[in-house]
């Protein structure tokens, strides 16, 4: 990046805008999660209001399961949606028959939109 700024080359990274919009790789990896004979829902996290058009639109998205999942049968939807063999999980003392009942969802880092929400599950 520093060499194309010395040289005078712009760039442009509509990454943030394809997470953050209404259908975008949020949402995209909240459906992973979900199934159709759940009860669930999904909410936005860090909802942009700045202009119209932009309903919808949030850094981030916290999905909310009724009646809560096995931690193991997240990570394997996750595997699965995203044709993985292995994913890193980093986990407290929730076993992985414990159940989930919030994921807070933000593709990139996400620490500084999940960080103040509180989930069971942090997916980023």
């Amino acid at each position: 990046m520093l060499k194309c700024i010395a040289n005078g080359i712009s760039i442009y990274s509509p990454h943030t805008a394809l997470d953050s919009v209404k259908g975008g790789v949020n949402d995209w990896l909240a459906s992973l999660l979900q199934r159709p004979n759940e009860v669930s829902r999904v909410d936005v996290l860090g909802e942009l209001k700045e202009s119209p058009g932009t309903e919808g639109a949030g850094v981030g998205r916290l999905v909310a399961f009724e009646d809560g999942l096995p931690l193991s049968e997240l990570v394997e939807r996750v595997k699965a949606g995203l044709h993985l063999n292995y994913v890193h999980l980093a986990r407290s003392a929730m076993r992985s028959d414990d159940l989930v009942k919030t994921v807070a969802i933000c593709a990139g880092s996400g620490g500084s939109v999940v960080g103040g929400t509180k989930a069971d599950l942090y997916f980023t």
